[in-house]
């Protein structure tokens, strides 16, 4: 199984993320990148773990 094969359509970029808040200010996050594998712009699918803390003031 290749990335041509099981490719969704023919260009373009698809990209995704969760978010997840479990406490008041510090948020962790899944990104996935690239998911209609693009081989003409991009030769790789992405992903991404976030761990975020947000304070205001």
């Amino acid at each position: 199984m290749t990335a041509k094969t099981i490719a969704i359509n023919r260009g373009g970029y698809l990209n995704a993320a969760i978010r997840w808040t479990f406490v008041e200010h510090l948020h962790i996050e899944m990104d996935f990148n690239n998911l209609l594998f693009n081989e003409d712009q991009v030769d790789y699918f992405n992903r991404e773990l976030k761990i975020t803390y947000i304070e205001y003031f």
